[in-house]
């Protein structure tokens, strides 16, 4: 009997179903964390969506902080269970299909490590557009395939931390570069207002950093971010 082939979303929805984002290693939730503080402060958001949210920690962890009326929209039922469990409010949704969401609807939108899970990315930008209200912020993070440890790693032969081969992997079918991101977000009509990134140019994901020096590689990452692992845009609606 023929093995029937699993689709992009089915490998997905099992395998982030009760998956939690707030990881230690993650530090460019510190940095949209941060960057969401300061933006706070000058600006008057209201209503906010994590789009990808998972169990809901990093939505909830923003309600909590800045008082945020905070939604979660995730494609496992049980993601969006816990979700709820925090305090936020949970979608169900596949992002290849059409947001259940009006126009215009939220003054901030994040999207952290999602977009390199997506066939059409073009439709998500679109429909992100179209649900950020007129000058509202969208903060977007995504692994860099031509961070300084990817670069290494290629120039001995090696295969690139951020891509993937196999569908049961990570799932990373999108692989930016700074300048790819950047100006397919601009053709959707997002100006970008801040280009950075997570960590210095070494993978502090998975080396043990003490918390100072973490602190430290952080804030550098504003220094050279296109070495980084990771890419951290923050744009808005024009």
């Amino acid at each position: 009997m023929k093995k029937q082939a699993k689709t992009l979303y089915s490998y997905h929805e099992s395998k982030y179903d009760q998956y939690s984002v707030e990881r230690p290693q993650a530090t460019y939730l510190e940095k949209v964390f941060s960057l969401i503080r300061t933006l706070s402060s000058k600006k008057k958001i209201s209503k906010a969506l994590d789009i990808g949210c998972t169990d809901g920690g990093f939505a909830a962890r923003l309600k909590k902080a800045f008082g945020f009326d905070m939604y979660g929209l995730d494609m496992a039922e049980g993601s969006i269970a816990s979700c709820k469990e925090k305090g936020v409010k949970g979608i169900v949704h596949n992002l290849e299909q059409p947001m259940p969401i009006e126009d215009d609807t939220f003054d901030l939108i994040t999207l952290c490590e999602v977009i390199e899970h997506i066939f059409d990315t073009d439709f998500l930008l679109s429909e992100i557009k179209r649900i950020l209200k007129p000058g509202g912020v969208f903060i977007i993070t995504t692994p860099n395939i031509a961070s300084l440890t990817n670069r290494l790693t290629m120039l001995i032969g090696k295969y690139p931390t951020s891509a993937e081969y196999r569908a049961s992997g990570s799932g990373h079918i999108r692989i930016y570069t700074f300048s790819a991101l950047i100006n397919q977000m601009k053709e959707h009509g997002f100006l970008i207002k801040q280009v950075t990134s997570p960590n210095f140019p070494f993978p502090i994901r998975t080396v043990p950093v003490p918390a100072f020096m973490k602190k430290i590689l952080i804030n550098l990452g504003d220094v050279v971010p296109r070495f980084s692992n990771q890419i951290v845009l923050v744009a808005t609606k024009t």
